[in-house]
């Protein structure tokens, strides 16, 4: 299936409604007015956006770049806690120990309230969300033709 290059105003839409980073995440008629569509027509557009294939298709795109980003961001995480577990348990320092564990409990039950409830937006660090910030602005580029 071939899809049209998104307009300006359909990539903002996209970018402002699949981002967890974005205020109005999730929210069809907020992304709609921030993307520049009249309030008195943001619900409406953005009904009909969300059933629009080459909508459909990039908010599919976007969130799958967003998800690579996040879940490279939380694997690296966890490897630097389980390296600091290590070195807690080399060193018999059972602060460490906990406080690592601790953290590693953290990412783990992040990620499960994230993949259960979409309709939050996640806790997200500022370099993830300059990872975001970056991958958006990438898509935007790709889309906008």
């Amino acid at each position: 299936m071939s899809t049209a290059p998104l307009s300006a105003k359909q990539a903002s839409f996209v970018q402002n409604y699949a981002d967890p980073a974005s205020e109005t995440y999730n929210n069809g008629t907020q992304s709609a007015i921030k993307a520049g569509y009249s309030v008195k027509t943001a619900y409406s557009i953005s009904e009909e956006n969300l059933k629009k294939p080459a909508i459909i298709a990039a908010l599919t795109i976007f969130r799958a770049d967003i998800a690579e980003v996040l879940d490279h961001d939380r694997q690296q995480a966890i490897r630097d806690l389980r390296e600091a577990q290590q070195y807690a348990r080399t060193n018999k320092d059972s602060k460490a120990l906990t406080a690592a564990t601790r953290e590693l409990n953290a990412i783990s039950n992040l990620h499960k309230a994230t993949v259960i409830n979409e309709n939050k937006a996640p806790i997200l660090t500022i370099e993830q969300r300059q990872a975001l910030a970056d991958v958006a602005q990438e898509f935007k580029g790709k889309l906008v033709g």
